[in-house]
């Protein structure tokens, strides 16, 4: 009996360590950060510009050592799906990425406007939403200057210091 237990005991500790840890979305020496893009319909245009943009901030970043905090070193890593230029289909992919990709960073549009439940859902999870061009730079600054990839320590940081 003790041995099950004991079983079940480091079961139940190990499934929580591990949830926490996938939570995070910050994977050994990797950080993930969601977005959506328009590949098609009235956005496509600037939302091209947008992820060339991220993706030549991103391997510059990443080909000069990553972005330091604290002791350790990261890389970014972009998790993206195209919204097809629908406000819907936007507020369901930014649902799925922090719902089912555990994204923690995300980037936002000025194109959409964000749900009731996917605000709410920002709201509960204390991810972080940063609406810019320059959001991967924002994100690199907030990282090194708080030394911290803690989402909940730098939504913080933001509310308090707008």
């Amino acid at each position: 009996m003790l041995k099950k237990i004991l079983k079940y005991f480091f079961i139940l500790v190990f499934t929580n360590f591990y949830t926490c840890f996938l939570n995070a979305k910050v994977v050994e020496d990797k950080i993930f950060i969601g977005t959506t893009f328009s590949s098609k319909g009235e956005n496509s245009s600037k939302s091209v510009l947008y992820q060339n943009h991220y993706n030549r901030v991103i391997k510059k970043i990443n080909n000069s050592d990553g972005i330091k905090v604290g002791t350790k070193k990261y890389i970014i890593e972009i998790i993206s799906y195209d919204n097809e230029s629908n406000v819907l289909r936007n507020n369901s992919l930014i649902k799925r990425l922090i719902q089912n990709d555990s994204v923690q960073f995300l980037i936002g549009s000025n194109e959409f406007e964000l749900s009731e439940e996917i605000i709410n859902l920002l709201n509960k999870n204390k991810i972080v939403i940063i609406n810019s061009y320059d959001a991967i730079s924002d994100y690199k600054v907030l990282f090194e200057k708080l030394r911290t990839v803690n989402s909940k320590k730098i939504r913080e940081y933001l509310l308090n210091n707008q």
